[in-house]
C-alpha cells in the first residue's frame, strides 16, 4: 500500500510540475501560437476526468494532483483563446 501511494504522488509530482514551465513562458511573454487549442481542450478534459475518477475511486491523490493540474491547463487553455481574440482584433 505504502508503494502504491509512493508511486502515485511521484508521477502526480512529475506531470503536474511538467506544466510549470509552460505556464510560466505564457504569463511572462504572452505568446500561445505554438499551442493547439485542440489538444489543450482535450486534454484539460482528460484532466477534469481524471478527477472525477479520483472522487468516485475516493483517491485524494488523483484528486489533489489531478486538481492543480486542471488550474494549470485551464490557465493555458484561457490564455490560448484570449490571445487569439487579442491577435484578430489586432489585425
Amino acid at each position: 500500500m505504502l508503494l502504491n501511494r509512493i508511486i502515485g504522488i511521484t508521477a502526480g509530482i512529475g506531470t503536474t510540475v511538467s506544466f510549470a514551465p509552460q505556464v510560466y513562458q505564457i504569463a511572462k511573454y504572452k505568446k500561445t501560437e505554438n499551442i493547439s487549442p485542440v489538444m489543450f481542450c482535450i486534454h484539460t478534459t482528460g484532466v477534469g476526468l481524471w478527477i472525477v475518477y479520483g472522487i468516485l475511486q475516493d483517491n485524494y491523490i488523483i484528486i489533489a494532483f489531478n486538481s492543480i493540474a486542471f488550474i494549470f491547463c485551464s490557465y493555458i487553455l484561457l490564455c490560448i483563446i484570449l490571445f487569439h481574440q487579442a491577435r484578430t482584433q489586432e489585425s
